[in-house]
């Protein structure tokens, strides 16, 4: 394989020549820009992959990618966003804005270096095609006609009982294509205008599982503004899911940004009516996710693992974890914290009054599930 060449785009040049040193290690060519500006004019040179800083000292990283994106001749090069802020409006931006990845700082060598190979060989496929949207609609168009979609299911505990209260369905497509993970299918999904399609086939494939599979507890499918206000989240189309829909919770990700406050918070109360729970999936991740439980007043509040993660060492996480709960109890959400990966965090969420857990010390995610595990406590 030919060398490849990548652009370093990072106003803070310690960390850039960090990145260079590792990257040349490796076997890459590397050139270094310190600003938008001039990385807008070296890649002209045609890099291979830009790793592109969010922050930069004169204009942002996703104005950077955005210009790229704009420039018919440089639209083939990779670009993988870099950041220190976990903001999941944030990272949806930067991906609808044609960013490949979306990494966040801290981020180990070894990771690193494989989401530059995964992205690279990526793109080196779509090249190798002579139309790249054609290979991805044929193989998008596959998925859905043939429901090439894996539902798999993560059990959400009852903090009181310790025994599940209800399945998260998590969507997987089938791997070995170019389409070979979920964040990359709902971003293609997007691009391509068949994002309502792929979200409707992962409800059906998931809500068809779960009745042949457990029925029982509560099911909860992600759902995504976009979904919602296209209008497809009909009535008809619950009514056909042949489910008791008091048993569904649409759980809301910031997977895209909504377009309409007033319209999204109509639909989502004309789902209500019908007896679907609404959920916010990521509180605490940013400050977007904390305006739209203010603004939609969702019936349980799924708090972020970033904010769970290690929260018995650090004061800050603890107290922020203590007010969101000590908020949703007063305005009658349940909470759920996600993201439990040892046992003393499941103890300290505990204490603090959560009402449910989830995450991969209790259980990970599984295709194969049975009713059962609605009666067995864990650790039991």
């Amino acid at each position: 394989m030919s060398e490849k060449y990548i652009l370093i785009v990072d106003g803070n040049r310690k960390s850039a020549q960090g990145t260079a040193a590792l990257l040349e290690s490796r076997d890459y060519k590397v050139d270094l820009a310190h600003s938008g500006s001039d990385a807008l004019q070296k890649v002209t040179q045609y890099p291979d992959l830009i790793l592109l800083e969010r922050n930069l000292p004169d204009i942002s990283g996703l104005e950077v990618c955005q210009a790229i994106r704009n420039n018919r001749r440089l639209q083939h090069i990779s670009i993988i966003v870099v950041t220190i802020e976990n903001v999941s409006a944030e990272k949806a931006e930067g991906l609808r804005l044609g960013a490949d990845d979306y990494i966040v700082r801290p981020v180990d060598d070894e990771e690193l270096i494989a989401r530059i190979e995964a992205v690279l060989r990526r793109n080196q496929a779509f090249r190798q095609s002579q139309d790249k949207k054609s290979a991805l609609v044929t193989e998008l168009k596959e998925i859905l006609s043939e429901e090439l979609i894996t539902p798999y299911f993560q059990p959400i505990y009852s903090m009181h009982s310790l025994v599940p209260m209800g399945l998260e369905a998590l969507s997987r497509p089938p791997s070995g294509g170019l389409i070979d993970n979920a964040e990359f299918l709902f971003k293609t999904a997007l691009i391509l205008d068949m994002y309502s399609e792929v979200e409707m086939l992962c409800w059906r494939v998931a809500v068809s599982q779960w009745k042949k599979m457990v029925n029982h507890g509560k099911l909860f499918l992600n759902c995504t503004p976009y979904f919602i206000e296209s209008g497809r989240l009909s009535e008809k189309f619950l009514t056909d899911l042949k489910v008791d829909l008091h048993c569904l919770v649409l759980e809301i990700t910031e997977r895209t940004a909504i377009q309409n406050q007033e319209m999204f918070v109509q639909e989502l109360n004309d789902l209500r009516k019908l007896g679907v729970h609404i959920a916010v999936d990521d509180v605490g991740s940013g400050f977007a996710s904390l305006d739209t439980v203010v603004e939609i007043r969702p019936d349980i509040v799924k708090i972020d693992r970033h904010l769970v993660r290690n929260l018995y060492n650090d004061e800050l996480r603890y107290n922020i974890m203590q007010a969101v709960i000590s908020f949703c109890k007063k305005s009658k959400m349940m909470t759920v914290a996600e993201g439990i990966e040892e046992e003393r965090e499941l103890e300290v969420v505990g204490e603090l009054g959560i009402d449910a857990v989830q995450g991969y010390f209790l259980a990970k995610p599984t295709a194969d599930i049975s009713p059962e595990i609605f009666s067995k406590k864990f650790g039991a």
